[in-house]
């Protein structure tokens, strides 16, 4: 079977701005402190997906759910690591379930 999606070694980071406001932001860039905080989403994931295979992905809020989906749809890219996609994927990203 094919691969339809692979994840070969994939981390995700993002940098978070601590600052919430110019005013505090200010203070920041003047004292030469960070004014960001890296957040690291996943790292080193590999999994692969054949044709056919239908895949549920659930976590807790934060987990990276989003972000993982994001990656297949190619709304986002991976700070390391490769992700490959074959043949059409139609992510449901953020879908509000109660």
């Amino acid at each position: 079977m094919q691969n339809m999606i692979k994840f070969s070694q994939v981390t995700k980071s993002f940098y978070l701005q601590e600052d919430k406001t110019f005013k505090d932001l200010i203070p920041s860039l003047i004292l030469g402190r960070p004014w960001a905080k890296k957040h690291l989403v996943f790292k080193n994931i590999s999994f692969e997906i054949e044709r056919g295979e239908s895949v549920g992905i659930v976590g807790r809020n934060g987990a990276g759910k989003s972000t993982l989906m994001k990656l297949i749809a190619s709304v986002t890219y991976p700070t390391w690591g490769k992700v490959s996609v074959h043949g059409k994927i139609a992510p449901l990203i953020e879908l509000g379930v109660k």
